[in-house]
């Protein structure tokens, strides 16, 4: 049933036109960015925000109920050298929520410190620093949703490593949006 009283018709819709040789279960987050980016929020613009959401819904690309199915995923990261890598940086407009970890060192002890990274400043929050010795430990965010986006994202610092040793992270995430 299309929208009530809504301008253009569905026959004659920009989004449909533009979307129309794409199946739902194809359609990616930016092709649906391509469509919302240009527009403004004004009454003008109310019926193609409607039809944006019910497509964004429909094609599991946005959410308003939460994690959004299928779309959970672990990312891992494995060092033999001290140094810091990025776990997930999420593509423009999608968040993520930190939903379990481990850590591992293989060979002798190895220091984790989880950090937010912002890339605009530089600027850097620890949020946890947890050390785990030739074992695998879970690691505990519970205290607050760890929720993160393109601008604010997770990294690790993995330190004390000496030769023949190895220390590995896995951390779950839903996607939100």
């Amino acid at each position: 049933m299309p929208l009530p009283n809504a301008l253009p018709t569905p026959d004659k819709a920009n989004i449909y036109e533009q979307l129309s040789s794409i199946k739902v279960e194809d359609l990616t987050r930016s092709q649906l960015d391509v469509i919302r980016n240009p527009l403004f929020l004004n009454n003008t613009s109310e019926d193609v925000l409607r039809r944006i959401n019910l497509i964004g819904q429909t094609s599991n690309q946005m959410s308003n109920s939460g994690p959004i199915p299928g779309a959970s995923r672990i990312q891992g990261v494995t060092r033999t050298s001290d140094g810091t890598s990025t776990i997930l940086k999420p593509e423009e407009g999608e968040v993520y929520q930190v939903t379990a970890a481990d850590i591992t060192s293989i060979g002798g002890g190895v220091r984790f410190k989880f950090q937010l990274f912002r890339d605009a400043t530089s600027q850097v929050i620890e949020i946890k620093d947890q050390s785990v010795t030739s074992s695998t430990d879970p690691v505990d965010f519970t205290t607050v949703p760890l929720i993160i986006d393109s601008e604010v994202y997770l990294r690790v610092n993995i330190s004390a490593i000496g030769v023949g040793e190895t220390g590995s992270v896995n951390v779950g995430f839903v996607r939100l949006r």
